[in-house]
């Protein structure tokens, strides 16, 4: 045991001299470490029968007690992660059954880092959905573990005059004996191919081990940010290695802006062609995603009758009686991830429900060793998904004249 303490102490010393000049070990360094880890594994194996692992650069002398079954907390999981890299510190058996991250040797902490336990994965995004808004509106589907695309049929229909609806399907009254005109929808494959959001958190030893901070700066923390990017690819994503995003879909339709309208502006007419402009059936779904500076152009608006006038945007628990400020009976969402006022984007009429959205379970894992020197382990998310509208381009209505869709924007006003 007196030889494995030399050991334990020089991995220490190594580990306090890259921490003093603040810099990564060598090569040969990492050799040597990994010589010394040998030593001290094979030494466990032949005291204990069963290996020693993850001991590099830790504190001598601590050896926590492991404990059996599933980890009641995801600060309970993170401190016995922390304990796997010390040296002395035997890894928690709970961690055994814990599939250890892409590249590294399943359950050896001393390789690079462990998985946290799913529910605890399955609970970060699931918090973002209850942050965000728009994503937790969409139209989900789960993707298989062994796949990353999901294919769906989706209607083919870009007019809704007769003979067009749902890509050509047709009804029509016939006389007794008279032959009948055969019909059928059409369809196109909706793709949806996973994209990867990735997310790192480094985590210091001191908050490690405050174990109550560490969860909720964690659950909040991430659940926002995530909640957050996914808001914002639903409106702006490119489509170029993100979701597609409303506002650079083929489908959106843009309302011009009224003749002589002032630069960054908002008017009533504005509102009730929008409104004109959204799909019959997206109505009862919609919301008015807007910025924060188009929500203060809003309280000015009002409608002229005789010589009064009717407020428009109703307030929440107010005159609306809802939980939202509302507009045309609609919610009325600020959001930050909206346009600047007077540019497109600004302001969107919407039903979240038609944008499609597929993803699988979200994978985290911590490292312990790739910040050893500064006492910090990084946690690292990956999420993958895709989202797009679904249709395809928008569509001319039954008795011809603008265009319509599952959402609209406003035109630029400069």
């Amino acid at each position: 045991m007196k030889n494995n303490e030399a050991i334990e102490a020089r991995l220490w010393a190594l580990r306090q001299q890259c921490k003093a000049e603040n810099r990564q070990p060598t090569p040969e360094e990492v050799e040597h470490c990994n010589e010394l880890i040998d030593i001290l594994e094979q030494a466990e194996s032949r005291s204990t029968g069963d290996p020693m692992v993850g001991k590099l650069f830790g504190q001598p002398g601590d050896n926590p007690t492991t404990t059996n079954g599933p980890f009641e907390s995801m600060g309970d999981q993170v401190r016995a992660i922390i304990r796997a890299g010390t040296p002395g510190g035997e890894v928690d058996r709970r961690l055994y059954e814990v599939r250890a991250a892409t590249g590294l040797s399943e359950g050896v902490g001393s390789d690079g880092g462990f998985l946290l336990q799913a529910d605890f994965s399955y609970d970060l995004i699931r918090g973002a959905f209850d942050t965000g808004f728009l994503a937790s509106k969409t139209t989900k589907f789960t993707v298989g573990e062994n796949k990353n695309r999901l294919e769906l049929p989706a209607i083919d229909e870009t007019s809704r005059a007769v003979g067009s609806r749902w890509g050509g399907i047709r009804l029509y009254h016939v006389a007794e004996a008279d032959e009948k005109t055969a019909s059928q929808p059409k369809f196109r494959k909706l793709e949806l191919n996973l994209n990867k959001l990735v997310g790192v958190v480094y985590i210091t030893d001191e908050l490690s081990w405050d174990v109550s901070n560490l969860e909720q700066i964690l659950r909040q923390g991430l659940a926002e940010e995530y909640g957050y990017m996914l808001d914002d690819i639903a409106l702006n994503g490119t489509g170029a290695g993100q979701g597609l995003g409303v506002l650079n879909s083929a489908s959106l339709v843009t309302e011009s802006k009224e003749a002589g309208q002032a630069a960054a502006t908002l008017v009533w007419d504005n509102i009730r062609k929008m409104w004109s402009r959204l799909l019959p059936k997206c109505r009862k779904n919609a919301i008015w995603a807007v910025g924060i500076d188009v929500e203060k152009e809003l309280w000015n608006l009002s409608l002229s009758v005789g010589t009064g006038g009717s407020t428009i945007f109703q307030p929440a628990t107010g005159a609306s009686g809802e939980m939202y400020n509302t507009l045309m009976g609609r919610p009325v969402i600020p959001m930050e991830q909206m346009a600047a006022l007077g540019t497109v984007g600004d302001c969107v009429l919407m039903d979240p429900s038609w944008i499609v959205m597929a993803d699988k379970s979200m994978k985290t894992d911590i490292s312990i060793h790739c910040r050893f020197i500064y006492d910090e382990q990084i946690l690292r998310m990956v999420y993958r998904y895709d989202l797009q509208p679904i249709l395809a381009s928008a569509i001319t209505p039954a008795s011809g004249g603008d265009t319509l869709s599952s959402h609209v924007a406003l035109e630029t006003r400069a």
